[in-house]
């Protein structure tokens, strides 16, 4: 069994984040293989038939050995925890190949069984992308003839075969919110803009077309489906990996003058509204210290020893999930958030989350203002529950789209 992933758009932020985790529990949990080709990772514009295509016996071995070979490495496969197989036959592997927009994006030597190709040629420009999505994409993924197809980019390249399963990843978030429009001709908004305008309507195509739609959060799962107009069974819910932070949490470290907001230069990043309450704020004579994260690139180690001191800002109006709410909610310090469904929804159960309107910047100042003066305090922090990764969810997902299931 053949499956495809697409994410030739990852290159930064998020997206690439969800790629690499999702691509690292694949290849931890992946069967052993023997086709040393399958690993290898291919530049160019075609997949070569050995980085997908099953092992074959080798010169001169008679079937009886080749049989009691593959009856050792089926065992093996077995062993492994979330190992899949496929209903058509028990002892086939998956073989998974990760398509990406560069080279170095994933690990240089894939565990067997899993090939990278890089399509450069469809990263190199906006043009370059639509033409592969509207036009050739299809083409290309029907002449690798895969089992399933899934993409991690938001849209589905138009032309697939309908005889080939497609799930689709959608993690954007511009269009389905209402917040905001952004304008075409002011220069820090237009990437978002041509989100909102011209790619919503493809992503909203995209997921019509797919078998099976994922979406981080419920807001999202209602939005889209208030936009494709199908039953629920076709969307999933399945939040992102947080993980279990408990060894960067230390009592007694609390400052309540320090702040922190760890997000990118994104005009919906909202920064702003931080700089205009902090000037309320010094006009009182009060100096809060604020880390940001948007011109330099921290180590996660020092964002979380962050979440340990300080305060988490999160003034952002625009998220699929928002992760640094689900990591920060583990140390049970102060979170003032801007009120929007994401953060209402990963904030649920957080007893020390506290909400403001995302343009109110006196709003925002008078929180600071009551952490900054002992009101509000740390409360106990608390453990994230359960081991379970989603992506064994995702997994489970693709596999059922396949015709496969997991052990």
């Amino acid at each position: 069994m053949k499956i495809l992933v697409l994410d030739i758009a990852a290159s930064k932020t998020g997206a690439l984040s969800v790629l690499k985790d999702f691509y690292g529990y694949v290849r931890e949990h992946s069967c052993e293989g023997s086709d040393e080709a399958s690993s290898s990772i291919v530049k160019d514009k075609s997949i070569l038939p050995s980085t997908v295509e099953p092992p074959v016996d080798a010169p001169g071995s008679s079937g009886e050995d080749a049989a009691e070979a593959a009856k050792i490495r089926r065992r093996k496969r077995q062993s492994k925890k979330n190992f899949v197989v496929s209903h058509k036959d028990p002892g086939e592997p998956v073989y998974w190949t990760f398509v990406t927009g560069a080279s170095g994006i994933l690990e240089s030597v894939p565990e067997k069984n899993i090939g990278v190709t890089v399509r450069d040629d469809v990263k190199a420009s906006s043009k370059a992308r639509l033409i592969f999505e509207l036009f050739t994409g299809g083409k290309w993924v029907n002449s690798l003839h895969p089992d399933i197809v899934f993409s991690l980019e938001n849209m589905l390249p138009r032309g697939i075969s309908p005889d080939i399963r497609q799930v689709l990843y959608i993690h954007q978030p511009v269009g389905f919110q209402h917040e905001k429009r952004f304008s075409l001709f002011n220069k820090t908004e237009r990437e978002q803009a041509l989100y909102q305008r011209f790619y919503h309507p493809l992503i909203i195509s995209s997921a019509k077309r797919a078998d099976s739609c994922v979406v981080q959060t419920e807001w999202m799962k209602r939005a889209l489906l208030r936009e494709i107009g199908e039953g629920r069974d076709k969307v999933y819910r399945i939040p992102p990996d947080i993980p279990d932070l408990s060894e960067y949490v230390h009592a007694g470290c609390f400052d309540r003058m320090s702040f922190i907001y760890p997000a990118s230069d994104l005009p919906y990043k909202n920064h702003a509204v931080i700089e205009e309450a902090r000037k309320i704020l010094e006009r009182d004579g009060l100096k809060p210290e604020i880390l940001y994260t948007k011109d330099k690139v921290l180590p996660r180690e020092e964002i979380f020893a962050g979440y340990n001191r300080s305060t988490l800002l999160f003034p952002s109006y625009l998220e699929t999930y928002g992760m640094p709410l689900g990591e920060a909610r583990q140390f049970g310090n102060p979170i003032i958030a801007a009120d929007t469904e994401f953060a209402r929804e990963v904030l649920e159960g957080y007893e020390n989350a506290h909400f403001f309107g995302a343009f109110n910047a006196p709003e925002l100042a008078s929180y600071m203002r009551r952490v900054m003066e002992g009101e509000i305090i740390p409360v106990s922090p608390r453990r994230r529950e359960g081991g379970h990764s989603s992506y064994a969810d995702l997994v489970d997902i693709i596999l059922s789209r396949a015709g496969a299931d997991t052990l």
